[in-house]
């Protein structure tokens, strides 16, 4: 391939953005890691190894007599050492101690942990740390660290569940930095000093601490670590959306660098011999363009991702918009999911993205195909890989100068174009399902429509008349009903408007949309849903429920689930055995 060619072909790939070019995008060595490369948490490997240690030993002991007999006579020294220097004082200071380890403060513990997670709304982090100290108190009461016929017994209970109940509250409530570290630090110092009480009294011996200690620690670090971890789910108790990333640390210049090497490439002032062996070797051409600024952007009517402005230097200088999605937003989206197929069944029996890139492909899709279609919305510029599988940001045209339609003045011609924007995606076989004020702008008198990540290709007739009666809710917010109903007399039949409100319930709304109807009738009086409905023609009222098997399945999981969690907590906190 000639070198006319290939700058040919970069041309037709070029943005059209004023300044702004894009030629070939930079190619990572196979072998380099990622922008924002995932580490390990040795601490939490590490402790996961000390169990499997505890593990092994134990399966000796049971496996060996001799080794169990060693064993046993190992834990009698220790305890014999202890017994040697008994003291009054000491025994008073032992018995305080030990009272740190008992079940009344390690319930006390859990339930006012609980109850500020409750109050936070941090309900991963709650339920993951209710399950962590049952299992483990669990865990601790069937592991038999010795077999029968050597005296004893078993890890020690109390260890188990006051390490992971104590560890788990880091974990939950402290932020990860400074104050998470002295937690632990204090923590590691109380348990010590538990453990060597509880063998000062002769309750447990040495094994039984440490297997039960090593039990805590590890399934409460390797639990938190796997199902909650910091980078995804971090512990703040700042306002704002959880979906909402921090921007701090490495991120930031993660996504300024990842733009460089994947999107924007201007090539400029290089001659054509280093260009050529720049591309030869390394796949790219030498980066000129600079990411100059870098803020989030439009936060409040957000709730599934973390959208971003992101300013570009050129000639001149200008924005794109992009979308930072991570593991916890495919998480919330599995909810999300799960939550719609319980409450509506048929009617939102959508299945779960497997992954963060699957999640990001499909946006960028639906991106391509509402432009593709001519609908006014913006132009897709692809996806950037921060993490592989883990982290990436969905970079499309800003609408700069734009303001939410709601915030405008509401002529005929934005009641319009609104419409007509309905109109094209019941033509085109597509439909939004997101429809509200956050997600219209009306820039230089145009209304354009974003945030297509909800869109679907031929969607149900209940979908296509959902987001007709939902558009001309917005529009009616700051303009009488009867007027936006006769316009839109001009692109649909009254029959489909009619079917728009029938379906149309408060669950049907997105929540923005909802709150400012809510508003307007407390405002006016006008209860807009029931004023469409009575201009409309009468049309019996569609139920919004559809029964499946799989929604059947799903809810009996659900509610099982729910059952034998309050059980078992219930169990616990009244001080009855588990299981």
């Amino acid at each position: 391939m000639t070198e006319g060619h290939l700058r040919e072909v970069a041309e037709q790939r070029q943005l059209r953005l004023a300044g702004v070019k894009i030629y070939s995008r930079r190619r990572r060595p196979a072998a380099a890691p990622g922008i924002l490369p995932h580490r390990p948490h040795l601490f939490g490997w590490s402790w996961l190894g000390a169990l499997a240690i505890a593990t092994l030993t134990w399966g000796s002991v049971v496996a060996f007599g001799e080794t169990a007999e060693w064993w046993f006579e190992r834990d009698t020294a220790v305890a014999g050492w202890f017994a040697e220097r008994g003291t009054a004082w000491l025994d008073e200071f032992a018995e305080t101690v030990r009272a740190l380890g008992s079940a009344w403060l390690v319930r006390t513990l859990l339930g006012a942990a609980s109850l500020v997670m409750i109050v936070t709304k941090r309900w991963r982090h709650l339920i993951t740390f209710i399950a962590v100290v049952l299992v483990a108190e669990w865990a601790a009461s069937r592991i038999s660290v010795r077999p029968d016929q050597v005296e004893t017994l078993q890890a020690s209970i109390p260890m188990a569940t006051v390490t992971a109940s104590a560890i788990a509250v880091s974990y939950s409530l402290l932020p990860a930095g400074r104050w998470r570290n002295r937690w632990l630090m204090l923590t590691g110092m109380v348990l010590a000093a538990v453990g060597a009480s509880r063998l000062y009294v002769a309750e447990d011996l040495f094994t039984d601490v440490l297997v039960g200690g090593a039990l805590g620690v590890a399934l409460t670090v390797t639990t938190f670590r796997l199902f909650v971890p910091d980078v995804v789910f971090p512990v703040s108790y700042a306002m704002g959306k959880k979906a909402h990333l921090s921007l701090e640390g490495g991120r930031a210049a993660a996504v300024r660098s990842a733009l460089h090497h994947q999107l924007i490439d201007p090539a400029s002032m290089m001659n054509a011999g280093v260009r050529s062996a720049l591309r030869d070797q390394l796949g790219c051409e030498l980066l000129a363009c600079q990411v100059i600024d870098l803020k989030a952007f439009g936060l409040e009517g957000s709730a599934g991702s973390t959208p971003l402005r992101i300013k570009v230097a050129g000639e001149p200088d200008t924005y794109l918009f992009g979308k930072l999605y991570a593991t916890n937003h495919l998480r919330s989206d599995r909810w999300y999911k799960l939550f719609r197929a319980i409450t509506y069944g048929a009617l939102e029996d959508e299945r779960p993205f497997s992954t963060v890139r699957r999640l990001v492909e499909y946006e960028d899709y639906m991106q391509r195909v509402f432009h593709s279609a001519g609908l006014p919305s913006a132009e897709p510029f692809g996806v950037v890989s921060l993490s592989p599988e883990r982290e990436y940001l969905v970079v499309t045209e800003f609408f700069e100068g734009s303001a939410e339609i709601d915030k405008v003045d509401m002529t005929d011609d934005i009641v319009d174009q609104g419409l007509g924007i309905i109109r094209l995606m019941w033509d085109s076989g597509l439909a939004h399902r997101d429809i509200k004020p956050a997600n219209l702008l009306v820039a230089d008198g145009q209304v354009k429509i974003i945030d297509v990540a909800f869109g679907t290709v031929r969607p149900t007739p209940w979908r296509e008349a959902v987001d007709l009666a939902n558009m001309m809710l917005v529009l009616a917010l700051n303009r009488d009903p009867e007027d936006v109903y006769n316009r839109a007399l001009e692109q649909f039949s009254a029959i489909d408007i009619a079917e728009g409100f029938a379906a149309t319930q408060g669950v049907t709304m997105p929540s923005q949309l909802r709150s400012l109807v809510r508003q307007r009738k407390a405002e006016t009086g006008v209860d807009l849903i029931e004023a469409f409905r009575s201009l409309a023609p009468e049309c019996p009222p569609i139920s919004i429920q559809r029964w499946s098997l799989r929604r059947v399945w799903v809810a009996a999981g659900a509610a099982f689930s729910v059952l034998t969690l309050a059980v078992l907590l219930f169990n616990n906190l009244r001080g009855a055995d588990l299981l």
